[in-house]
């Protein structure tokens, strides 16, 4: 009732039919001729010309004269035509402007695992800046905790060192450590999270992650001896045209001296990422380029229902885990995954955009749905013959 009262567009019949005929009228005055036409018949039947116009007064034309007005004809309107040119043309651009050659665009690992899921959504989002604003909701969000979460956990580490001091503590000691490095997290964080304002809040966060972090030691536990060597540090190298600048999460020291590089992560991590034809998990292929000895890379994996190390590199860095027989060796895949990050920075600089989500599971929680064409892409091939799929199978910009 409200939208036909204030006779919104669409809300009635009536303003239906008085704009179709500001429409026509529209046209009429438009051009000294007009040229109308209608469908003879469809799927319900024979079809009548519209009655907005008093066809008494219109000259009917024969369908051959048609054929002769090919500026009248857009492609597949008038199929029984034959030999009219059609007007539309279809086109597949799934290429944007590529980088100038001298030019260096900047970014983090975000920009390579945005490339390597989907190509069309890395140009949207860095080469044209389109994201959707961030919804607000209560208490932290997910990156909120996860900040809070990391400097726990260097607070904790920087007072313990290692695993030498770690097994030498009580669980009296470790809670009390944990404690010690929760308070001084969230007092840090205070100040920069409103949701943290009350004192009600501190507690249940203090809680929840006092929770976490004792789970989350006793996976540190069973692993062979190391010292944690750097938390946070922060790195800088280029691929191609593109200068990344990143931040490790922790640098460990083994017993032989060698490096692992660290990430931390509340979700899931998935170690075939690293073994796929592409890259999805680029982060930590990024950031082991900058340390030649490097042992390995590991992600830490603080989910609450499955905590665990995901690693890759010599074997056993890290407790209960083994390659498969048919991984390669840590020297070979460190050359495929430089390989692979060469090969997503050529991509990037070329303006290459495909609407490819290398897995269903990208585009579920992806926020460019109002720009991307991926559901009108997937229903052209449900209408396609089966000799004519994988033709229509990516799209692009448009």
């Amino acid at each position: 009732p409200l939208q036909r009262r204030l006779q919104m567009p669409g809300s009635s019949p009536e303003w239906r039919l008085q704009a179709a005929q500001q429409q026509l009228a529209s046209w009429n005055i438009s051009a000294n001729r007009v040229y109308l036409s209608y469908a003879q018949s469809g799927k319900e039947g024979e079809r009548t010309p519209s009655q907005l116009t008093d066809w008494s007064n219109v000259q009917t034309l024969p369908a051959e004269w048609l054929a002769g007005q090919p500026n009248l004809v857009a492609s597949r309107v008038f199929e029984q035509a034959e030999n009219v040119p059609a007007l539309v043309d279809e086109y597949q651009d799934v290429i944007g402007l590529p980088l100038p050659t001298q030019t260096v665009a900047k970014g983090g690992a975000g920009l390579f695992q945005e490339q390597a899921e989907c190509p069309f959504k890395a140009y949207i989002r860095r080469r044209l800046g389109s994201e959707e604003p961030p919804e607000p909701e209560p208490g932290l969000d997910n990156l909120q905790r996860g900040n809070l979460m990391h400097h726990a956990l260097e607070q904790f580490w920087r007072a313990v060192g290692g695993s030498e001091q770690l097994l030498a503590m009580s669980d009296e000691q470790l809670q009390q450590q944990v404690r010690q490095s929760l308070a001084v997290a969230i007092e840090a964080a205070v100040g920069q999270f409103s949701a943290l304002a009350s004192d009600n809040e501190q507690l249940l966060e203090s809680e929840r992650l006092e929770n976490l972090l004792s789970r989350w030691l006793r996976e540190e536990l069973k692993r062979e001896p190391f010292t944690v060597e750097a938390f946070e540090k922060e790195l800088e190298l280029q691929v191609g045209q593109i200068k990344i600048s990143g931040r490790v999460d922790r640098v460990d020291r083994l017993a032989d001296g060698r490096p692992v590089i660290i990430d931390y992560k509340s979700g899931e991590a998935r170690r075939k990422d690293w073994l796929e034809e592409r890259l999805l998990s680029p982060q930590l292929p990024l950031y082991q380029t900058q340390f030649d000895d490097a042992a390995g890379v590991a992600v830490a994996q603080l989910k609450p229902k499955s905590m665990k190390f995901v690693e890759a590199g010599e074997g056993g860095l890290v407790p209960n885990q083994r390659g498969a027989k048919d991984d390669p060796r840590w020297p070979d895949l460190r050359d495929q995954w430089w390989q692979q990050l060469e090969l997503l920075a050529a991509e990037y600089s070329a303006g290459e955009a495909q609407i490819a989500p290398a897995r269903p599971a990208v585009c579920n929680y992806c926020e460019l749905k109002l720009v991307c064409r991926i559901d009108a892409n997937r229903e052209a091939i449900d209408d396609e013959s089966p000799a004519e799929l994988g033709a229509s199978s990516r799209g692009g910009l448009s």
